[in-house]
């Protein structure tokens, strides 16, 4: 019996270096192998036509700039509007000590260009921190009340809006009014409050939008799908890890009391690190700058790191642990 065992373990290394070499067949399919994908990333690319050039095309910019302005600004909200009124002074005509309007205070601001003006003349009236691409009034208010309207506009994505308008013939003494009609936006974050609609229907302002929703059952399902697929995917590795181990690892035997010790001395190992490495940076502080020097001690530093390291790796012909060896390999890796 003796001599089969060492017949068997004399012909394994015959067995095994007759396995390592690779046949011509599998050489000849990887070869082939290689080229078709080759060939499949090349059809790849000419079928998607990738170019860097079109990158730097001014439409594509400006698709990049809307969608980077939606990511900086999403629709989460959703708020109730309601008309709300902006009032100016204007002198018609201009006094003969000029005219300086009170400046509007609030979200939005208005402004006409010049502040006074002769009857029939034209000016510029200009606004901002309205909603985007909503509809905007101008109005004329003379001393009577009446609402002359000058315009009617629709705000830019940004907001704002700057339109030229005549001013009408309703000379007066009396200051005057430019006035703004424009939908803006009821309630805020920290403060909503309850708006009845055109339905008659109570809904709060602002309140999540269908965007948000949707956005939120999206990430929850995301969420689960990755959870199925990775519980599913760590079943099937699970079982496929030993066989794949079985054929790169010998068997590895660690007796119960070493995997203790090397729990054990991990806290130890980790505080002999961070004194060496102390030790070792106040030593080299203090020696001279010399280049070879530094080369021999950071060859001699990597070489004790190295054989601390090979010392921890685990000897299938060990029977038994040693501990200060274990210690000693664990505060290696913050010594070097």
């Amino acid at each position: 019996m003796a001599e089969l065992e060492a017949q068997k373990q004399e012909g394994s290394p015959q067995k095994k270096s007759s396995k390592r070499k690779r046949s011509p067949r599998r050489t000849l399919w990887l070869v082939i192998g290689i080229l078709i994908a080759f060939v499949i990333y090349a059809f790849a690319f000419e079928t998607t036509d990738v170019s860097l050039d079109k990158i730097r095309d001014e439409r594509r910019q400006a698709q990049l700039f809307r969608v980077i302005r939606a990511l900086a600004q999403p629709d989460l909200l959703t708020y109730e509007s309601a008309d709300t009124a902006t009032d100016l002074g204007y002198m018609v005509p201009c006094p003969t000590d000029g005219f300086e309007p009170a400046p509007v205070v609030g979200a939005v601001s208005v402004s006409v260009d010049p502040t006074c003006a002769d009857p029939r003349s034209q000016v510029v009236v200009s606004g901002s921190g309205f909603k985007s691409n909503a509809p905007v009034q101008v109005f004329f208010v003379p001393p009577s009340g009446v609402e002359l309207r000058l315009v009617k506009l629709r705000t830019t994505s940004e907001g704002t809006f700057e339109e030229q308008v005549r001013i009408p013939n309703r000379p007066d003494s009396q200051v005057q009014m430019i006035r703004v009609v424009a939908e803006q936006s009821v309630g805020s974050i920290f403060s909503p409050v309850m708006v009845e609609t055109a339905d008659g229907d109570l809904v709060r302002s602002p309140r999540w939008s269908e965007n948000a929703k949707n956005t939120l059952d999206g990430i929850i399902e995301t969420v689960f799908l990755a959870l199925l697929a990775t519980t599913a995917g760590t079943l099937i590795a699970i079982p496929l890890s030993f066989f794949a181990a079985k054929n790169l690892m010998r068997d590895v035997r660690i007796p119960a009391i070493q995997m203790g010790l090397a729990v054990v001395a991990i806290p130890f190992g980790v505080a002999i690190g961070l004194f060496a490495f102390s030790a070792s940076s106040a030593m080299i502080e203090n020696l001279p700058e010399s280049i070879l020097l530094h080369a021999v001690l950071t060859a001699g530093l990597s070489w004790i790191g190295l054989f601390l390291i090979r010392l921890s790796v685990p000897d299938p012909d060990r029977q038994s642990g040693r501990f200060f060896s274990v210690l000693a390999a664990t505060g290696s890796g913050l010594a070097v």
